[in-house]
């Protein structure tokens, strides 16, 4: 019997005995929390597996929103230093936080191999993480220029893009690198099925309350993280999948939680949102 078998991406975790299998190939989910009865289907052959807990961690789908445009992938060969380059970022729908900041980082890679080329980065929302704030100051010392804007503020044409906003006009035209958009992996409909896990209505696996335990689901010992959960769960992934092992080794192996020192909460700052609870890696706020 495993420890945790993961439904798509793997997750490092030497300590326990884990095994990854693709979502198409699970076929059927018996059995509760501790007792997991598994069939597995590759190559033809049907194989059954035991395991404790489940995790889902598939990634979303990425879509570029605008045709004939580059994407936040595309190598940097592809850019011609005899062009302006123009980064386009929530376009129809805001990006989530990571996108935001996988983007910001592309622009200044780009910007360090392209220092002579006049470069716009176009946004409805910036999300101001920590990171997010250096990158953006970062950029703004390298001449980049930041542009905001709503929907009825652009059009797009081919490869030009007209901005106007209040008394500033605009006609960008040059390399256009726009920020994906995310769609969820329709095998989780197949995977929510299968093991009788309920769904929103965005096609992700995501509880009401995504504050005080946000990657259980709702069937006791299966987890969802990232793309699986939705494009919120990208924004602190790391804390999330630290959280989820962290809950599954405390549950296998009876660690028990500190209790000398007293946890104190100072009701002069808190503000009841639960970050300090739900990211906790040690359990240790009550």
């Amino acid at each position: 019997m495993y420890d945790v078998v993961f439904i798509g991406d793997e997750i490092n975790s030497p300590e326990l005995k884990s095994l990854c299998i693709k979502p198409n190939s699970l076929i059927q989910c018996r059995g509760e929390i501790g007792d997991f009865k598994l069939k597995i289907k590759e190559n033809n052959n049907t194989i059954e597996e035991k395991t404790k807990y489940i995790i889902l961690n598939l990634k979303a789908k990425r879509e570029n929103p605008i045709e004939n445009t580059l994407d936040f992938t595309s190598p940097l060969d592809n850019l011609d230093e005899n062009k302006d380059i123009i980064f386009i970022q929530d376009y129809e729908d805001i990006s989530p936080a990571v996108i935001n900041n996988e983007g910001l980082k592309k622009a200044l890679t780009v910007k360090e191999n392209y220092k002579n080329v006049e470069t716009y980065y176009l946004y409805r929302s910036m999300r101001f993480t920590e990171e997010n704030d250096k990158l953006y100051e970062s950029l703004r010392k390298k001449g980049v220029i930041f542009l905001q804007y709503e929907m009825d503020n652009i059009k797009i044409d081919d490869k030009t893009i007209k901005y106007k906003r209040g008394k500033i006009e605009h006609n960008l035209s040059g390399q256009i690198i726009s920020a994906p958009k995310l769609k969820p992996d329709q095998r989780i409909k197949k995977i929510a099925k299968i093991m009788n896990i309920e769904m929103n209505d965005n096609d992700y696996i995501q509880r009401k309350n995504i504050y005080l335990q946000p990657t259980l689901t709702g069937k006791r010992g299966v987890y969802a993280l990232g793309g699986t959960r939705g494009l919120n769960a990208y924004t602190d992934l790391d804390l999330q999948i630290e959280y989820t092992l962290n809950e599954i080794r405390s549950n296998l192996f009876d660690i028990k939680p500190l209790t000398e020192f007293n946890r104190v909460v100072d009701d002069q700052k808190c503000i009841l949102c639960y970050t300090c609870y739900r990211v906790c890696p040690h359990g240790a706020v009550q």
